[in-house]
């Protein structure tokens, strides 16, 4: 019996990349700055469809669910500041209309409280899907998952080991992430978290915190900002999240 692939691709980025991509700027009256944006949904439309097929073509699989992420988001019980830094900032025009056409037109996944990192990742760490699964993303904080991971950017097909994953985890608790808007370690840097990881435990991280006057728990908090939720952390049947923690 011949197993199946199916992609699971981070609808979020693909939406906003074609709505973008399709927006056009007028200005109608410089001298009263009058300026509007304008935007063409049936090219967004269509250039979402390309780019999943070819997704599909290239890497050869039978189906691809699109991950959206949920207006509610968890982590914003965790750490109240969670991507503070994005309020303001405007999704391009047409995005909600990109997005409700894909919901209708394709097989895809939005789970309560989830951002679309996180469906990801649980979907890819399941047995509720059968077969091979890849990851469709250019986000770096989805080689936090063991598996496959198809980065559009680069082409190319990584291979994430469990322990690879875990050691991307552990330095992202440490660098934080200033697009995400938490800060991590003050002042580490990735070449400072290599430093710190000589093992790749828990420990080093909590012992780093500890050394700037930092308790666990700060350490904790920055953690399950940083942790894109596995099948062990989120019951499908139930919907039940359990927040990460050290074991």
């Amino acid at each position: 019996m011949t197993k199946t692939k199916t992609l699971l691709v981070d609808a979020d980025i693909t939406i906003h990349r074609a709505a973008l991509a399709c927006e056009e700027v007028i200005c109608w009256d410089q001298d009263n700055d009058l300026w509007t944006v304008t935007a063409d949904a049936r090219e967004a439309k269509q250039r979402v469809d390309c780019e999943i097929r070819l997704y599909l073509d290239k890497l050869e699989a039978d189906k691809a669910i699109l991950c959206f992420t949920a207006p509610n988001n968890f982590r914003l019980d965790v750490a109240p500041y969670y991507k503070s830094n994005r309020k303001g900032t405007r999704k391009p025009t047409i995005f909600p209309e990109l997005r409700q056409y894909c919901l209708d037109a394709y097989q895809c996944r939005v789970i309560d409280r989830l951002e679309a990192d996180d469906v990801m990742g649980v979907l890819a760490t399941s047995r509720s899907i059968k077969g091979t699964k890849v990851i469709v993303s250019d986000d770096k904080d989805l080689l936090q998952i063991p598996g496959y991971v198809y980065r559009p950017s680069d082409g190319e097909v990584r291979k994430v080991t469990r322990k690879q994953a875990d050691h991307w985890f552990l330095t992202q608790c440490l660098t934080g992430d200033s697009t995400d808007g938490y800060p991590g370690l003050p002042g580490c840097g990735p070449k400072g978290a290599e430093k710190i990881l000589e093992v790749g435990v828990w420990d080093e991280v909590v012992q780093a915190y500890a050394k700037k006057g930092l308790s666990e728990m700060e350490a904790l908090i920055q953690a399950r900002c940083a942790r894109i939720l596995r099948s062990t952390e989120y019951n499908l049947r139930s919907n039940r999240l359990k927040l990460w923690g050290p074991k």
